[in-house]
C-alpha cells in the first residue's frame, strides 16, 4: 500500500494529556514513537496532530509482503518528507531505513511512529533506532481526560490540598464500578451500542493473543487466552505464578513467559514493590485497561446484573476492578512528572498500600483504595504506619473511596472521593 498524505483531519474532540510531551518530542528528536495498547487512540491522535505527514500504514497485507521484500519502499519516496509510520512494530524491518535516513539528514520530527509493542522487545526496532528514538506513552483515556479536566490531582495530593466534599451525584460505588467496567479504550467507549462495544473489546483481546503468540513464536493461543484471563481475575493483586498457573491450567514457566509478552504489548502493567520499608518483593500486576479486565472476567457491560452484586458476591474482583481503574487514572498523570517512582506495599503482616509515589525531592504520596462510601479508623492504619516508618520523609496518605465526603484526619492524612480525579 503506497504512503498517503492526510489533508482533512481535525484535532481530536478530547484532548489527551500525552499530547504535550508528544509535540515537544517532535521538536527535538529525529524519531518519536507513540506507544500503547491497540484501541487507545495512537493513530487517531498522531494523524490529527500531524495532518501534513505522509501516512504509511504497516498492517495492510501488501505492506506486510513488502516489509519482507523491500522495506524501504514503504517509506515516502521524498526523503525529506515527514513520515507517519503507523503500526511500525508490524513491519519492524523498516526501522533500519528510518535510522539510515535519520542519520543522513538529522532533522527533528521527520519520523513519527505508532507502536503497540515495546520497541525494546523487538530486535529490529528499539536497538536499531537507539539514540534516535523517543518513546511517548499513550495510555487508555482517563475519566478526567474524558471530562476535559487538567492533570492536577497528584500535585494537589502531594500538597495536602484535599478540597471539599463533592456532589452526591458524583459518588456511589456502583457508579465507580461502572466507570471501571467502561474503561478507557476509545475504540470501545465510543461504540454506539453494547454489541459494538463488546465486538471492539473482543477484537482487542484477539489481537493481544495473536501478537503474544507471534512474540513467543507459538500457536498455543488457547493457553495465552487462559493466562490473560487469569491475570485479569488477579488484576490489582501481587504476582503469583503458582496461583495464575492454577487458574489458567498452564505451568508457571509458561505463565511467566506469556505475562512478559503481554507486558511488552502494553496490556499488562507491573508495579514494583516499595523498597523504603520491609515488604513483600513481588510486583503488583494490573491490566492496563479496567474495561478489558472486566470483559475478561465476564462482566460485559455497565448495566450487567453481575455488576450490581459484585461487591457482595465477588469482593476480590470488585476491589481489583477499582484498583485497576485507579492505577490507570494515576499513571497517566504520573507520566507527565519527571522522576516520579511508583511502587506498592504488601507485608506479611497484612499491611496494604496500593500505590506509593515518590518524587525526586523525597516527598511521598501513598494511596489506598477503599471499596466503600467512606473510611473508618482502620482504613488509615497502614498509612499511619508508613508515616511512622519513615520519620525523615514527608509522607501524605490518602484513602480513596466511592463516597462524597472529605475526611481530613491531619494535614497529611485524609480520605477523599475518587471523583477528585476530575472534580475540585
Amino acid at each position: 500500500m503506497p504512503p498517503t498524505r492526510d489533508s482533512n483531519l481535525s484535532s481530536p474532540a478530547v484532548r489527551r494529556w500525552a499530547e504535550m510531551e508528544f509535540i515537544d518530542s517532535i521538536g527535538w528528536m529525529r524519531a518519536v514513537a507513540l506507544a500503547g495498547p491497540p484501541g487507545c487512540g495512537k493513530s487517531t491522535l498522531a494523524r490529527a496532530l500531524l495532518p501534513g505527514a505522509v501516512y504509511c500504514p504497516m498492517t495492510a497485507r501488501q505492506a506486510q509482503r513488502m516489509a519482507k521484500i523491500d522495506p524501504e519502499s514503504l517509506l515516502p519516496a521524498n526523503p525529506d518528507a515527514q513520515a507517519l509510520i503507523d503500526d511500525a512494530d508490524q513491519a519492524a524491518a523498516v526501522c533500519r531505513f528510518i535510522a539510515k535516513r535519520a542519520d543522513a539528514k538529522p532533522v527533528p520530527g521527520r519520523f513519527i511512529l505508532t507502536t503497540s509493542t515495546d520497541p525494546a522487545a523487538l530486535a529490529e526496532f528499539g536497538p536499531v533506532l537507539g539514540g534516535r528514538l523517543r518513546v511517548v506513552r499513550l495510555r487508555p483515556m482517563t475519566a478526567a481526560e474524558a471530562q476535559g479536566a487538567m492533570p492536577f490531582f497528584l500535585s494537589r495530593m502531594f500538597a495536602g490540598d484535599f478540597g471539599f466534599e463533592v456532589p452526591q451525584e458524583e459518588a456511589g460505588l456502583e457508579r465507580f464500578l461502572a466507570l471501571a467496567v467502561r474503561g478507557g479504550l476509545p475504540l470501545a467507549t465510543q461504540a454506539e451500542t453494547p454489541k459494538l462495544r463488546a465486538a471492539a473489546l473482543q477484537g482487542v483481546i484477539d489481537m493481544a493473543v495473536r501478537r503474544c503468540a507471534a512474540l513467543q513464536k507459538t500457536r498455543s493461543v488457547r493457553s495465552i487466552q487462559a493466562v490473560f484471563e487469569a491475570i485479569a481475575q488477579s488484576s490489582g493483586s501481587v504476582f503469583n505464578a503458582s496461583e495464575l498457573s492454577d487458574l489458567s491450567k498452564c505451568d508457571p514457566r509458561t505463565v511467566c513467559a506469556y505475562s512478559d509478552a503481554l507486558h511488552s504489548l502494553y496490556f499488562v502493567e507491573s508495579i514494583p514493590a516499595c523498597t523504603l520499608v520491609q515488604a513483600a518483593k513481588s510486583p503488583l500486576l494490573v491490566i492496563s485497561d479496567s474495561g478489558l479486565m472486566a470483559y475478561l472476567c465476564g462482566i460485559k457491560s455497565t448495566t450487567d446484573r453481575l455488576l450490581r452484586h459484585l461487591p457482595e458476591h465477588s469482593p476480590e474482583i470488585a476491589r481489583g476492578l477499582l484498583v485497576t481503574w485507579v492505577h490507570a487514572q494515576v499513571v497517566a498523570e504520573a507520566d507527565l512528572v519527571d522522576g516520579l517512582r511508583i511502587s506498592h506495599i504488601r507485608t506479611r503482616t497484612g499491611r496494604l498500600i496500593d500505590l506509593v509515589l515518590e518524587r525526586d525531592d523525597g516527598q511521598i504520596l501513598a494511596l489506598k483504595v477503599k471499596l466503600g462510601l467512606s473510611a473508618g479508623k482502620d482504613d488509615f492504619k497502614d498509612l499511619v504506619w508508613l508515616q511512622q516508618s519513615l520519620p525523615g520523609k514527608s509522607v501524605t496518605g490518602v484513602v480513596l473511596h466511592a463516597g462524597h465526603e472529605v475526611q481530613i484526619q491531619s494535614p497529611t492524612l485524609a480520605a477523599i472521593p475518587m471523583s477528585k480525579f476530575w472534580l475540585y
